[in-house]
């Protein structure tokens, strides 16, 4: 069978470069299209255009312009909203078809569902693609060597990260892709694999994350020379980092996240100019960052979080006026946040530097950061107020200045009114972090909020705006302004000495997920409007000093957990135990509404008293004035009921006296 499929392509190259006088596709071509399209459930509709008699014209089918032939299929498919192609019968059917478009050149099938199958080495024999894309098709076992068959090959993509299914247990076949410039691996088992996936010279990406790679990396690293994004995250990778890398000189993104390299930051680095991207979190690094890496000057993104760096805030850093995330969390970093970081680095959108030891006042020079959107300094010793500045930043979607685990903050003062004023929390569709789409998935963020975990992409974080100003010594009121916030999903303000009520309107912060209150000293009633949170899956008030009812509404109801409440001695009603007295009910379900509606009812009430007094005071008064029959009539009858009046209390008291004086014949 193998020996005849290949005869059928031979000679195939000048067969698909020549002039064909027919305006339509291939009929055979055709014929084959037609029963890939059966061979799967549609569940896109990305085939539904397959009909007619020139497949050219068909959706995601491409001809060559000259001969007709068709040349790529980009069928690519879409494992978060189920929009792909389903596969019915097996996967062999589907390669046999295929083998039928001898000109194919590219052949995109990621992102649908091939049923568990496994690579048939078939696909070796299309021996005319460029281009392969096999990515999260659900296919299971080892990855052909026969595909060490397509030599034309320049991208392949087999990268397996939602299913985690495939393996390799000897790469020694991609090393016969000598035209290779592109290779995605990335979730494949390579566990067994040798380094001979460093052999390829004309390399220009390679991801090999989440490939469970031991070992060091080679020195022969070196030998791609055309490399210009290298990923090796999340694997076992140990030992240092090799000099080498630094005679990759066309090197723009390095991602060795989450392995267990050990040792000091290569001062090779300096080499790489075009460098923009370095991602060496979660690793054993030690040592100091050589200020040698100053020299990199158009660096954007640099992750360094999770390592043993000490020392303080890398002034080099300062001198990188084109970079926009920085994220040194949990380096044992120390000392002060550096005062002209507005100047110096006028491009910043990302800055992460929690879980240090930085002490100091937080400079008010960040509030000139006017690209800044998200900002992580908690777990630190920062004193000192929060600066009541932040007004002038018009991009802030996420701020966390608390302490969740370690050293608690020393920020004291009120929470600053012009937290109110984030325009991108108030008005935001889709707050999408800035960080480059191919990197964003080494790039995880988990945030604390009380009594749960909510973990993120950077990309995804950009979605949930969220204000974390926990575990301070902050004093005063939660500020009204902050109800203005309406596309705030999280806020948490526990673990401070706040006092006052809570703010009566906070029911206009209609995206809330989670909020926090709990351990401070709030007092008054829980507020009527927290019924209109529609999308509130997590509140904790515990340990205040809230009265009276808590409030019925179809939100609070479905937070049924009595511990959100504990701590307020004054509380009752569902869910805690404590029953409300008949003279305290509870407040009606729509009471924000209904209260709304009070307070309009008694305001057209005063305005119809006053214009009746004004027009019944006005309108007699003004009849006497310019009505002069009117007010003669009108005087005269006031005197005359003052003469009666006079004459009844004289009669009156001459009887009194009379009765009293008796006769005085009797005397």
């Amino acid at each position: 069978m193998l020996v005849l499929v290949a005869v059928l392509f031979f000679g195939a190259a000048e067969f698909c470069s020549g002039l064909n006088t027919s305006l339509s596709c291939i009929e055979g071509e055709r014929e084959a299209l037609l029963k890939f399209k059966l061979c799967f459930n549609d569940l896109s509709d990305m085939l539904s255009s397959w009909k007619g008699n020139d497949c050219c014209e068909w959706r995601v089918v491409g001809c060559d312009k000259n001969s007709r032939h068709v040349v790529s299929l980009q069928l690519r498919g879409s494992i978060s909203d189920r929009s792909q192609l389903h596969l019915i019968d097996g996967v062999e059917e589907v390669v046999s078809v295929l083998l039928k478009l001898r000109c194919l050149e590219y052949l995109d099938l990621s992102g649908n569902n091939l049923n568990s199958s496994v690579i048939p080495p078939f696909f070796g024999l299309l021996k005319q693609l460029s281009y392969l894309n096999l990515s999260s098709v659900n296919f299971r076992g080892r990855i052909p060597s026969e595909l060490g068959n397509l030599t034309r090959l320049r991208v392949l993509d087999l990268s397996d990260k939602f299913y985690r299914r495939l393996k390799v247990d000897d790469v020694q076949w991609i090393s016969h892709l000598f035209s290779l410039q592109q290779l995605d691996m990335s979730g494949v088992n390579l566990s067994h694999a040798s380094s001979n996936l460093f052999q390829l010279s004309k390399l220009m990406s390679l991801d090999l994350s989440s490939n469970q790679l031991s070992g060091s990396i080679p020195y022969s690293i070196a030998k791609l020379s055309e490399l210009k994004l290298l990923d090796l995250s999340n694997n076992q990778l140990s030992g240092s980092i090799p000099d080498s890398i630094g005679q990759l000189s066309k090197l723009k993104g390095i991602l060795f996240s989450s392995n267990q390299l050990s040792g000091g930051i290569p001062y090779s680095l300096r080499q790489l100019s075009k460098l923009r991207t370095i991602y060496l979190s979660s690793n054993q690094l030690c040592g100091s960052i050589p200020d040698s890496i100053k020299q990199l000057a158009k660096l954007k993104s640099i992750d360094l979080s999770n390592n043993q760096l000490g020392i303080g805030f890398p002034k080099w850093l300062l001198l990188q006026n084109t970079t926009t995330m920085v994220d040194l969390s949990n380096a044992s970093i120390s000392g002060p946040l550096l005062e002209n970081i507005d100047h110096m680095m006028p491009m910043l959108r990302e800055l992460y530097l929690k879980n240090n030891l930085m002490n100091g006042s937080i400079p008010q020079s960040l509030c000139n950061s006017k690209f800044l959107e998200a900002l992580d300094l908690s777990n630190n010793m920062f004193s000192g107020s929060i600066p009541n500045c932040w007004r002038k930043n018009q991009s802030f979607n996420f701020i966390d200045l608390s302490s969740n685990n370690l050293l608690d903050n020393n920020l004291t003062g009120r929470i600053p009114l012009c937290f109110g004023k984030f325009p991108k929390m108030v008005n935001a569709t889709q707050l999408m972090k800035r960080i480059t789409d191919d990197y964003w998935s080494w790039a995880h963020l988990k945030e604390v909020v009380k009594g749960r975990y909510l973990e993120y992409t950077r990309k995804t974080l950009g979605l949930e705006s969220s204000i974390d100003l926990s575990s301070n010594n902050l004093i005063g009121s939660i500020p009204k302004e902050l109800i203005f916030l309406k596309d705030l999903h999280i806020l948490n303000l526990s673990w401070n000495h706040l006092s006052g009520k809570i703010p009566e309107k906070i029911g206009q912060m209609e995206n809330l997920e989670s909020l926090d209150f709990s351990q401070n000293g709030l007092s008054g009633t829980i507020q009527n409007s927290m019924s209109s949170l529609t999308k509130l899956s997590h509140l904790n008030l515990s340990y205040n000093n809230l009265l009276r009812p808590i409030p019925t509404g179809y939100q609070l109801q479905t937070l049924e957990d009595p511990t959100i409440y504990v701590g307020n001695p004054q509380l009752c009603g569902a869910p805690l135990l404590k029953k409300c007295s008949n003279d305290v009910l509870p407040p009606p379900i729509d009471n924000f509404k209904d209260n709304n509606e009070g307070a309009l009812t008694r305001m057209w009430f005063y305005i119809v008293v006053m214009l009746g007094f004004v027009i019944g005071f006005w309108g007699v008064m003004g009849t006497l004035i310019f009505v002069k029959t009117w007010r003669y009539a009108y005087f005269r009858w006031v005197d005359d009921v003052q003469h009666w009046i006079l004459m009844v209390i004289t009669l009156k008291v001459a009887r009194v006296k009379k009765m009293f004086n008796g006769n005085p014949d009797d005397q």
